[in-house]
């Protein structure tokens, strides 16, 4: 990985934003410069979705602060203290995979929230050592992730596309939503979408 500038004060600013926040993660670029992932979300069977995915990554809903279910451990800045809340990493997702997402989780039941920030910018040389080691990692994890968290997952969306906007608007916890309507289409060249 490869941490562009900026990127850990951006995350450093987000975290100090609010003492529930125990974790920041960042806009992750593959090496071709697509979005690997703008925050992640998790389906109701237990898989994973790099939320904006091959898009390009300047796009104007990769671009704003929010709420996320997980971050990935490629770039993932903690609270000490929440951290140390909830037990650290647990040892039955070693060596990797599911660790990030189980931390996550585990963050949010412990009254945490995970945040995406777009200005923590990084290159991420996916599978770089080896695919098919991490696809065989990622298979044996994600049973154990599945029994360890099957309550949350049942309130989770069904995994399918028509289901990504309500999958990326995660639990709330009794917070209200603002809905803003605009003039006219948020083109970045009109001023908006950014």
């Amino acid at each position: 990985a490869l941490v562009e500038p900026g990127a850990i004060q951006a995350a450093m600013a987000a975290i100090e934003g609010s003492a529930d926040i125990g974790a920041v993660g960042g806009r992750v670029l593959l090496a071709d410069g697509t979005l690997q992932e703008a925050g992640c979300l998790v389906w109701s069977d237990g898989g994973c979705h790099g939320y904006g995915r091959g898009d390009d990554p300047e796009r104007g809903e990769y671009r704003f602060r929010r709420e996320v279910d997980f971050c990935s451990g490629v770039f993932l800045l903690l609270r000490r203290a929440a951290f140390g809340a909830v037990g650290g990493f647990d040892e039955a997702f070693a060596p990797a995979y599911y660790e990030d997402v189980d931390l996550c989780v585990r963050l949010r039941e412990a009254g945490y929230r995970t945040l995406y920030e777009p200005d923590a910018v990084l290159r991420h040389y996916e599978f770089g050592s080896s695919a098919e080691r991490a696809v065989a990692l990622q298979q044996l994890a994600r049973p154990r992730f599945v029994a360890k968290h099957e309550a949350w997952l049942g309130r989770r969306p069904q995994p399918h596309l028509r289901n990504l906007l309500r999958a990326r608007t995660v639990e709330r916890r009794g917070r209200q939503r603002i809905l803003l309507v605009d003039d006219a289409v948020p083109h970045g060249w009109l001023g908006g979408g950014l």
